[in-house]
């Protein structure tokens, strides 16, 4: 074996050169290869992983605006304006079936899971909404025909004095004071009563206020009855009407106050699973940002990859 002293230098150029060119040679094939992986992690990152962080955010945002818009819809009393806000609520929820189904189909593992459980809330949230869109609805047309009724209920008021002034002052022209004077007049302050009662009634906004109310009604209405017998049959029987129209009024008020308290039942509801929606929605955004972090220290290590190889090389 010839000693390194001995080998010629165009030889040992030539080993020297070689060397170099495979040294070049597997960088380049490294570099390449890694130039691939981190092409594929890219791919990765914008093809799959961006998308499914901007459904989350946008499934987020769609949760959001539809909890808002019910809150809105508790606010007016206009039919055409809750048409609007029914309008933009269906498209919140639309946006966010897409976004979460979009979510479903393309992630795996835990994300899809908690996906799932927020659309399970997603649903009772959108039973509650619905019932609660019915309950505010109902009110505002039981609202409008109480106050229909109030019109009418003033005006067989207002008939009822004028008959009573009428008979009054038609018996004081004609007799001294009597039972029958005595009971035209009474009867007027009893109708004076109940009329003050009765707005009273509609002016209140809980169930647990109009029982009094109605309670004070009747026992007014007692009292006029007791007087029937010194007033005329056309007097008797516009009160009796004056009276049953004023128990429907007083119903329909009723049914109105308790469709009011079904809207905010069902508006607390809404607020709970939309919460809990959110909460989980959430953690899926969080996952999936975790997700393209790791992705993108792939592409870090990708890129090390080489030069760590080459250190590894002059160590041996």
């Amino acid at each position: 074996m010839k000693k390194y002293g001995d080998i010629k230098v165009g030889t040992k150029l030539l080993t020297g050169f070689m060397i170099v060119a495979c040294i070049a040679a597997s960088i380049g094939y490294i570099g390449l290869t890694s130039i691939k992986n981190v092409g594929s992690a890219a791919d990765i990152i914008l093809d799959e992983r961006v998308p499914l962080a901007d459904s989350s955010m946008e499934s987020t945002i769609a949760l959001i605006s539809g909890r808002d818009a019910m809150a809105e819809f508790m606010l007016f009393e206009d039919l055409r304006k809750l048409d609007e806000i029914e309008k933009e609520y269906m498209k919140t929820n639309s946006d966010f079936d897409k976004h979460a189904s979009f979510i479903e189909k393309n992630a795996e593992g835990e994300i899809v899971v908690l996906v799932k459980e927020a659309q399970g809330y997603h649903t009772k949230f959108e039973e509650n909404a619905e019932k609660l869109r019915e309950h505010q609805r109902a009110h505002i047309l039981n609202e409008a025909k109480a106050d229909e009724l109030m019109g009418e209920f003033d005006a067989h008021a207002g008939t009822l004095k004028q008959m009573l002034g009428e008979y009054e002052e038609k018996l004081t022209r004609t007799k001294k004071i009597d039972k029958k004077v005595d009971a035209a007049m009474e009867s007027k302050a009893l109708i004076f009563a109940q009329k003050a009662v009765a707005e009273e009634y509609m002016g209140v906004e809980s169930l647990t206020e109009t029982k009094p109310l109605r309670e004070e009604f009747s026992a007014l209405d007692k009292q006029m009855d007791e007087l029937e017998t010194l007033l005329p049959d056309e007097m008797v029987t516009e009160h009796k009407d004056f009276s049953e129209l004023s128990l429907k009024m007083f119903d329909q008020h009723d049914a109105a106050l308790r469709d009011a308290d079904e809207t905010r039942e069902h508006m607390k509801l809404v607020d709970e699973y939309s919460t809990k929606a959110g909460e989980l929605m959430d953690k899926v955004e969080n996952g999936i940002r975790w997700k393209v972090y790791e992705c993108k220290n792939c592409g870090s290590e990708v890129w090390l990859y080489p030069f760590k190889r080459i250190i590894e090389m002059y160590k041996r």
